[in-house]
């Protein structure tokens, strides 16, 4: 902590992060605009500090959606801030919906895109990486063959395949109910957990040996205890700094999917769908420059802050930095 500490630029990105998921966690009891309520009239307004339209409980009566805001979250609201609604501080878009609200409101899906799907991977590459790195010899030969045979798959076409099918099977009457978003979040969770298994695997090698574990092993301790008790604990640095790089690379392939339309649907709303968004208004006629600023930073910034946290918190792990 002492190191971590004195990592000027690693401290202010997490709270910054903190900041960002607690504004985009209580959203709904802010005095910001629903993502969904548009205002024709209201259409491609530049920034703004006054707000033209007092909500009502009646505003959210559209978004039928996992997303949308429980009755208590609404009275909440209304007990504290009344009729007041923030103005669009970032702008409209074309449909005249406030531009920082459904930044806000995006956050909360990007945000559990990164941690949930990375969760996943988390717990699959763990398991797999430590167990393969502890067996060591044929299994370890057999496991990681397995993985490089699954590095060679396009995931990225696989992953539009299985989008693409869903899709299609909601469309038709009596078809496959599947929850979009759950299936969403697992198959990007299952994408990333290669990497993490090579990167336990190498650690655990370097460990396996330790005389912790050979005495775990003599009082006779099953390998499930010794990779629980043992080895994952003394590697955990190293999956933490991993975790924490990991996030970025997912919510920028949600964005990525979300872009071409093939993740996050209307009514909800993702940094990803901004960015989309945001390309289709820009035309030679006139640059709604803040359709694409606003939720470009939203992003660039994220992403940023996470990867300056992984490195601030790799240098603080690593004994062989404590004296830079």
């Amino acid at each position: 902590m002492k190191r971590f500490k004195r990592n000027r630029v690693a401290r202010v990105c997490l709270w910054g992060l903190v900041t960002l998921v607690l504004l985009c966690a209580l959203t709904p009891i802010l005095p910001f605009a629903p993502p969904a309520r548009g205002d024709l009239k209201a259409s491609n307004l530049p920034p703004s500090l006054t707000s033209t339209h007092e909500w009502s409980l009646g505003d959210y009566s559209s978004l039928e959606d996992e997303w949308a805001p429980t009755r208590w979250m609404l009275e909440t609201r209304a007990s504290i801030f009344g009729d007041f609604e923030v103005g669009p501080w970032m702008g409209t878009d074309k449909l005249g919906r406030c531009l920082m609200s459904r930044i806000l409101w995006g956050g909360r899906i990007s945000l559990m895109v990164g941690l949930v799907a990375t969760l996943v991977s988390l717990l699959i590459g763990v398991s797999y990486g430590a167990l393969s790195g502890y067996l060591g010899g044929r299994w370890d030969n057999i496991m990681m063959r397995i993985v490089d045979i699954l590095y060679s798959i396009p995931f990225i076409f696989v992953v539009i395949f299985l989008l693409t099918v869903i899709r299609a099977q909601q469309e038709v009457p009596g078809g496959i109910s599947i929850n979009r978003m759950a299936l969403f979040f697992a198959v990007i969770g299952a994408i990333y957990w290669l990497t993490m298994a090579r990167v336990v695997r190498g650690q655990v090698l370097s460990v396996k040996h330790q005389e912790y574990v050979e005495a775990s092993k003599a009082l006779g301790a099953s390998t499930g205890r010794i990779l629980a008790r043992h080895l994952v604990p003394n590697v955990f640095s190293v999956i933490l700094v991993y975790l924490t790089l990991t996030i970025p690379r997912v919510m920028l392939f949600e964005a990525f999917l979300s872009f071409l339309g093939l993740g996050v649907e209307a009514p909800d709303v993702s940094w990803g769908m901004l960015a989309a968004d945001g390309l289709g208004a820009i035309n030679p006629i006139h640059v709604y420059w803040w359709f694409v600023l606003f939720p470009g930073l939203a992003l660039g910034l994220t992403l940023l802050a996470l990867n300056f946290l992984g490195d601030g918190l790799r240098d603080a792990l690593d004994p062989k930095l404590k004296d830079r």
